[in-house]
């Protein structure tokens, strides 16, 4: 389906509107050397594919145990190459929910590659955004050692809290069941990752982390395994809102110092993709971003923004016309170039015939019906018009 269809059948909100209201503009323009290298992208793109399976409308769990039906040509899951690989052995560990609202997180394990993975959902609509708007700053109370001034957005807080002993609890599991390597010592790989909320909540996971590698709690009765053997972590987040002010901020950019200064042997990546005409990442007002080199993802095309530019969400681009252009419209549901509202859309009708009681025979047949519904009726709009 063209892009430009995709775009006119979107029922999900986007956030444009936000974004031409919140969004500030930089003065730097964008240019090809600014490009992030493909290798970047394809890390970011099969990370994404993982974020995108934390959507609350679906259950992780029933997604990876039928992952090899859901990537087939034509299926929802089509092109999330990472999710398709037989030969990855990966599996769900635990879903949890949150006390706080309806979002929920999860673990999964691969094991081949010593990693563990840990995602959480987002959400995409205009209460939400209102929420936001509503800037209810609180003290950050999840560490002892956060300056006093650090305030972050209460919500966040409180539905970050509302999961984050279940998250925590999953996460032990899932590293006790990786295998133990010939060097004992070898680090296994942590990777965290959310789109929207999703992205926040994935901070504050991190944040809670580093805490316990850099002030593990003497009298504690065991240790943590990302406390007895640090890993190389990646976090990877998709239009996330900012979670507090410029202390809560600076607190952050001192304590992954802190880590990479610590372990100097062991990786911290900190990925944040700020998608053009998405005005979830302005959100919300009067608060401060967390990375210190976002990329920003315009037309298709993904470019690194420099330090000093990181609190802009919106940005001139001079760019190579002879680059096919992806999503020119842009918005919140649109990133790693894959349109994430048509693939939610198409899983939540296969989730309805398996809540009706249809195995895997009948709503992979019901699937395909609907689809050749779907495009006949596409090719009637066509020639209407």
């Amino acid at each position: 389906m063209a892009d430009a269809e995709i775009h006119a059948g979107e029922q999900e909100y986007n956030f444009r509107q936000l974004e031409s209201l919140l969004a500030s503009t930089s003065s730097h323009t964008l240019r090809a050397h600014d490009l992030v290298s493909d290798a970047v992208v394809a890390q970011l793109a099969s990370i994404g594919e993982f974020a995108e399976v934390a959507h609350g409308s679906v259950d992780p769990r029933w997604v990876f145990e039928n992952r090899a039906q859901l990537t087939r040509p034509g299926f929802p899951l089509e092109g999330y190459d990472t999710l398709a690989n037989a030969d990855e052995d990966m599996r769900c560990v635990t879903v949890f929910h949150s006390s706080v609202g309806q979002h929920q997180g999860y673990v999964a394990v691969l094991p081949r590659r010593r990693t563990v993975l840990l995602a959480f959902s987002g959400t995409s609509n205009s209460t939400v955004a209102l929420r936001l708007l509503r800037y209810w700053k609180t003290r950050y109370h999840l560490a002892k050692d956060v300056p006093k001034d650090a305030r972050v957005h209460r919500g966040f807080q409180q539905i970050y809290l509302g999961m984050k002993d279940a998250a925590r609890a999953a996460l032990v599991d899932a590293f006790t069941q990786l295998p133990v390597p010939e060097d004992n010592s070898a680090p296994a790989t942590l990777i965290l990752t959310g789109h929207s909320l999703g992205g926040v909540l994935s901070y504050f996971s991190l944040i809670d982390i580093l805490h316990d590698v850099l002030h593990p709690v003497p009298s504690s009765p065991c240790e943590l395994p990302w406390q007895k053997n640090p890993p190389i972590i990646t976090l990877a987040v998709f239009g996330a809102p900012r979670p507090g002010n410029n202390a809560f901020s600076d607190h952050y950019a001192s304590i992954v110092s802190s880590y990479r200064k610590a372990h100097p042997s062991l990786s911290l990546t900190d990925w944040s993709v700020i998608g053009h005409r998405d005005g979830v990442p302005s959100l919300p007002p009067y608060s401060t971003p967390l990375c210190a080199e976002p990329f920003y993802l315009y037309h298709g095309d993904l470019y690194a923004i420099p330090a000093s530019e990181r609190t802009f969400t919106r940005f001139p681009v001079e760019r190579d016309e002879s680059r096919p252009r992806r999503f020119e419209k842009g918005g919140h549901n649109y990133y790693n170039v894959r349109d994430m509202e048509g693939c939610l859309r198409r899983m939540r009708g296969i989730r309805e015939d398996v809540e009706s009681g249809c195995g895997v025979e009948e709503w992979t047949k019901r699937y395909i019906q609907r689809n050749e519904r779907e495009e006949k009726d596409r090719q009637r709009r066509t020639l209407r018009a």
